[in-house]
């Protein structure tokens, strides 16, 4: 009865594979060995054992032994795997003790500096391409980081992408490229009127460079974009007028198709009508839309504005307090004698508008 016990567990232990407590330094290498002497290759788990062969092993296991048994350590990896269905080949970097390096923060992502360049990692441990959530901001977009097809965070300057879903769903589901600008590091930028080199620009509150005709609100310091609102029809323009926030930066500005701060005089077609705009040229408030005479053409808030196309003159008030006659061109007469549209005359003398009887 000894015997068959004996044997029993004998066979026991020679059907089930035994694995060392921790790597191994064989031959000046790092490995897992068997009690077979048997090197065990492929991902392997925080416990030293063989991480499987199902779909998720790649997942859940910690290391990973090349194809002669070696531990991949400080070492960069390019290994197939299947992730949604797909089969993926993926980017994984091994650290010190042969570790894969993982996110372990609460973000999505996990920004990681390796050889003097930056990286991220998902929670699996593969490296990010492209969009990545690196810190948990409440902002939309402050936390996130844009990663090249080399791995490398997307360094001070500017890059073109799709956007994430969760930055612009709109634009992610159309496949749209928008420009980017990143900062100090790899911060992209946003809500923000700034100045690249000798030109100026706008972000949104996703981050993406604006173009056109909008009206940028500015919080109370001047000091940045609290709110952007496109101007594209006719009846928007109309609406524009009085947008202008006296001292403040508030106001309607344009931005060329590269996205560049325009000032100065600007014809623009609306609904296939065309619309005069002045900006103002320097300063702090440079780009806003001006308000006031310039070049004997009368501007509110950047828009030309004229007189009644039937009554063809208007009596206005200028800003040193004197008078004079608006025509339905939004030229400004300060002087001489001029007709409405009713046959009625108009003289403009010292500043102040008479009736000619």
């Amino acid at each position: 009865m000894k015997k068959l016990v004996l044997a029993f567990i004998l066979t026991l232990l020679f059907a089930t594979t035994v694995y060392a407590a921790g790597f191994k330094t064989v031959d000046g290498k790092k490995c897992l060995v068997n009690d077979n002497g048997e090197y065990v290759t492929g991902w392997i788990t925080e416990e030293y054992k063989p991480a499987g062969d199902d779909a998720e092993a790649w997942k859940r296991a910690a290391y990973y032994a090349e194809a002669d048994g070696t531990v991949a350590v400080r070492k960069w990896l390019q290994l197939p795997v299947s992730d949604a269905g797909q089969t993926r080949n993926y980017w994984f970097y091994f650290g010190d003790g042969g570790r894969k390096t993982c996110n372990a923060g609460d973000s999505e992502c996990m920004n990681r500096l390796i050889d003097g360049k930056n990286y991220a990692f998902a929670n699996d441990g593969h490296m990010v391409v492209g969009w990545a959530r690196v810190k948990d901001d409440d902002d939309n977009v402050s936390g996130w980081r844009y990663y090249r097809e080399d791995g490398t965070r997307q360094p001070e300057g500017w890059f073109r992408a799709v956007p994430d879903p969760n930055l612009d769903p709109e634009a992610a589901k159309n496949g749209t490229m928008l420009w980017y600008y990143a900062g100090e590091n790899g911060k992209v930028v946003s809500n923000a009127l700034k100045a690249i080199g000798s030109k100026k620009y706008l972000f949104n509150d996703r981050g993406g460079m604006v173009t056109g005709l909008v009206i940028v609100s500015f919080d109370g310091g001047n000091s940045s974009v609290s709110g952007i609102e496109y101007v594209k029809t006719q009846d928007e323009v109309e609406s524009a007028k009085g947008c202008g926030d006296g001292e403040s930066k508030t106001g309607l500005y344009l931005f060329g198709e590269d996205g560049v701060m325009q000032v100065g005089r600007h014809e623009i077609m609306i609904e296939e009508q065309p619309y005069q705009f002045y900006f103002t040229t320097s300063g702090n408030k440079a780009g806003k839309g001006f308000t006031g005479v310039q070049n004997k053409h009368l501007y509110t808030d950047g828009i030309l504005t004229k007189a009644d196309k039937d009554a063809k003159l208007e009596i206005i008030d200028l800003k040193n307090g004197k008078q004079a006659l608006l025509n339905s061109e939004g030229v400004v007469y300060t002087s001489g004698t001029h007709k409405d549209g009713d046959g009625t005359k108009y003289k403009v003398k010292n500043g102040v508008v008479e009736i000619v009887v």
